[in-house]
């Protein structure tokens, strides 16, 4: 074909040089082109020289209109006509070193029917069928001729026609002639129909001219021709001298070969009806003529082999037995078939015409027979082979479900039932109330399922099946997928003894949280407490911690709670340096930190109630009076003894420089708390009231000035 064809097809032949070709490296070759297509003819001189172009003798520039010379002396013609067919010269100037070349214009082929004028042909039978076309091109084209794709072997061929004589209805079909030349091909097709008579064929099932006693005989007459027939049946008898037209069942036409109509007919008699004609004939006809095809039957005085044997329904161990009864009283109906090595037999004396054998083997070809019997004869039997389907297959094992390592996904992993046959799975799922089902092939043994919807309870169970029916649903494997908002940001404001904790909860599905607890963690000293709060409402939530040490580091982990999961995120601060006054009107609504308290989980709320809010006001006024009781009672008193000291710090005779201390006085013990470092403290009164006093309590002092600790600890907390 032309647009497959990579054009101009360029043949380079050394064969013929002359003797100056030796000063040539490339020499031109002899070319066919096709119209509309470029050329290429190569020439290239053996050393430097200048080489040039004649046509026909006629010299042709470096750069034409349509011709034009490449870089290494090739001439290249753009598109080629007609007028671009001749010789080609290549020579070195002035002329006496040459070398020549040619191009040949292609033309397609081209087929033009002659005889018969149409590409449909129709002849009878024993006819010549006669083909004559005009085949033309450059080159001239190679022709073939093909009947339905196959080389014609029969008749006489040429190039410009077909000749078989005697045709006959094989000769009828689809004639295909080619050309081809090196431009392209070009294709023509003739349908070839033969008119011949009808091809008779009768045929009975079973195959045998000889008829049971009480058995029907059913003939069928298939009939091929064209143009199509008619059919019509015949029944002749020895004592009739007109035959006897009856109407046959026929079938529609068999167009699948549309040079040849099949055409059948069925005929069905009783046994008497056969027996009391001397055959019976099925007659065709077309327009080319009549044929005919007769069968006779004869009766051996044996029951008719029963007709119709079947089998309606089979499962995996039955298989349901049919058949048409024979028009004779008395009959009995003997079934036969094998079962594992042992021949079984069944006898049917009740008239019936149906049985079901049981015990059969899952998935076996069985061949059933049946015969019939009457006084001591026996008929011929009938066979047919049914095979049992595949039992329905066993449970499934080790039916496992995975939803941890596939985030939003469930994997779910069986073993195959042993011993069976398995063609699919069904996959049972329950939410919500309500169940699906999905099908995967009998191959697998593993499937995943992704969650549409998180936080609820899914319900999975597999099926196995096969042709047998389903078998056994395993047990019900729970999954749950557990979906919870993520905590963005926890900030911390920490002061000197309290601190505002603030998070956010990240929750696009709004999702409710069940509560939150968060743990305080004294980094320093190694101790932490754990506390519960109420229920979160908004994605942003905070809680007050009070009681705490200033300058001192602490861990806070917030813990929020959900239906399946908790989530969690900490902050890390170290509360502020300075005095403790802002406790005292932060103490509202914040849980108190207990230093060195045990891990616990405290009942404290966010959200304080009545009585809870009147007890924090009313305890510390108490107190406030108690100390202020106390110590108006103790001015009153008043010696020059430890319990007067009114600038905290440890009396110390030796140097008047101030301690680095900060210790806190307890008025209802007379002692204090605290830590200092070095130095001394300036007495109010008098310094031969006072004593030096060292301090050696690892885990703090408490006792009253003029106890005697010994040793001295710098430095340390008390």
């Amino acid at each position: 074909m032309s647009h497959l064809l990579l054009l101009p097809i360029i043949l380079v032949s050394l064969c013929f040089r002359d003797a100056t070709t030796q000063d040539f490296s490339i020499v031109p070759g002899n070319i066919v082109a096709k119209v509309g297509f470029p050329a290429i003819l190569n020439c290239r001189a053996s050393g430097n020289d200048i080489v040039r172009w004649t046509h026909n003798q006629v010299p042709i520039p470096d750069d034409g209109c349509n011709c034009r010379k490449l870089e290494n002396d090739s001439l290249v013609i753009n598109v080629v006509t007609s007028s671009h067919e001749g010789t080609y010269t290549c020579f070195i100037p002035p002329g006496s070193k040459r070398v020549d070349g040619s191009i040949v214009v292609a033309v397609d082929p081209r087929i033009t029917l002659v005889e018969p004028i149409s590409n449909t042909v129709e002849l009878n039978q024993n006819s010549t069928l006669l083909i004559t076309v005009d085949v033309t091109g450059v080159p001239l084209p190679e022709v073939r001729w093909q009947k339905d794709n196959v080389n014609i072997s029969r008749g006489t061929m040429t190039n410009t026609n077909l000749s078989i004589s005697n045709v006959q209805h094989t000769d009828a079909g689809r004639y295909r002639l080619t050309a081809t030349n090196c431009a392209d091909k070009d294709t023509e097709i003739y349908n070839v129909f033969i008119r011949f008579q009808p091809l008779v064929n009768m045929t009975r099932n079973p195959d045998r001219t000889i008829v049971g006693v009480g058995a029907s005989v059913t003939v069928t007459c298939t009939v091929m021709s064209y143009p199509r027939s008619t059919i019509h049946w015949e029944q002749q008898t020895s004592t009739n001298e007109n035959p006897i037209e009856l109407t046959g069942n026929s079938s529609p036409d068999d167009t699948s070969n549309t040079f040849t109509v099949i055409s059948t007919s069925t005929f069905t008699f009783s046994s008497e009806d056969v027996l009391g004609a001397s055959k019976y004939c099925c007659y065709a006809t077309n327009a080319i003529g009549t044929s005919v095809d007769c069968l006779s039957f004869t009766e051996d005085g044996v029951p008719g082999t029963p007709s119709g044997f079947n089998y309606t329904e089979h499962t995996s161990t039955t298989v349901t037995l049919t058949w048409m009864p024979l028009a004779l009283s008395g009959v009995m109906y003997i079934i036969e078939y094998q079962v594992g090595g042992t021949m079984m037999r069944r006898d049917i004396t009740d008239g019936t015409t149906i049985l079901t054998v049981s015990g059969l083997q899952p998935d076996t070809e069985y061949q059933f027979m049946i015969s019939s019997y009457k006084d001591g004869k026996r008929s011929l039997p009938a066979r047919i082979q049914a095979r049992t389907i595949v039992a329905a297959p066993g449970p499934i094992s080790s039916f496992e479900l995975d939803s941890v390592k596939m985030l939003g996904k469930f994997l779910l992993t069986w073993v195959a039932p042993e011993n069976s046959v398995v063609n699919e799975y069904i996959i049972h799922i329950r939410v919500l109330g309500n169940e699906t089902i999905r099908m995967i092939p009998g191959t697998e043994t593993s499937w995943i399922f992704t969650v549409p919807m998180p936080n609820i309870q899914y319900e999975f169970a597999i099926q196995p099946a096969n042709a047998g029916g389903p078998g056994p649903i395993s047990f019900y494997q729970i999954g749950f997928f557990c979906k919870v908002p993520s905590i963005e940001s926890i900030i911390s404001a920490p002061h000197s003894t309290f601190v505002n904790i603030t998070w956010t909860v990240s929750n696009p599905l709004g999702i409710e949280s069940d509560g939150f607890y968060f743990t305080v963690k004294d980094e320093t000293a190694n101790s932490n407490r754990e506390f519960t709060s109420g229920v979160m409402t908004t994605r942003r939530s905070h809680q007050c911690i009070n009681n705490l040490q200033p300058d001192t580091i602490y861990t806070v982990e917030v813990f929020v709670k959900y239906s399946c999961n908790n989530v969690t995120m900490s902050v890390t601060f170290r509360t502020q340096t300075g005095s403790t006054t802002d406790d005292e009107s932060f103490v509202n609504g914040c849980l108190q930190y207990s230093p060195g308290a045990s891990t616990d989980k405290g009942e404290s709320s966010s959200t304080l109630e009545a009585w809870q809010i009147a007890l924090i006001v009313v305890i510390p006024l108490l107190a406030v009076v108690i100390m202020l009781s106390i110590g108006i009672y103790c001015a009153c008193k008043q010696r020059y003894s430890s319990k007067d000291v009114e600038y905290p710090g440890v009396p110390n005779t030796s140097s008047q420089a101030p301690l680095n201390a900060q210790l806190t006085r307890n008025h209802s013990t007379s002692s204090y708390t605290g830590s200092y470092t070095s130095g001394t403290v300036t007495p109010l009164r008098s310094p031969s009231s006072y004593h030096s006093r060292s301090v050696n309590r690892p885990n703090g002092y408490n006792g009253r000035i003029g106890e005697q600790p010994s040793g001295t600890q710098m430095g340390q907390q008390y």
